[in-house]
């Protein structure tokens, strides 16, 4: 990979044929990394949002990111009348 493109100062910026050969390479030399495709799925339904904006979560502090079920589930929740 060539590194930052598009006039960004990230070194993290890669363009999508730079990101999709990464992809390719990296599932080629960890072929048990399919098995997340479950969680790649739940992520992509609960957690939307977070690709929608643009970002990124990591929980290591176990302060949990509410998912969409949840979300929904504790705002019913506290209207019922």
């Amino acid at each position: 990979m060539s590194g930052a493109t598009g006039g960004t100062s990230s070194p993290f910026h890669f363009n999508s044929v730079e990101m999709r050969e990464a992809e390719q390479a990296f599932r080629q030399a960890y072929p048990a990394f399919e098995s997340t495709s479950s969680l790649d799925a739940l992520r992509a339904r609960e957690y939307a949002r977070l690709d929608d904006l643009g970002q990124i979560y990591l929980d290591y502090m176990l302060f949990m990111q509410e998912s969409v079920c949840m979300l929904i589930f504790s705002f019913q929740s506290t209207n019922i009348d």
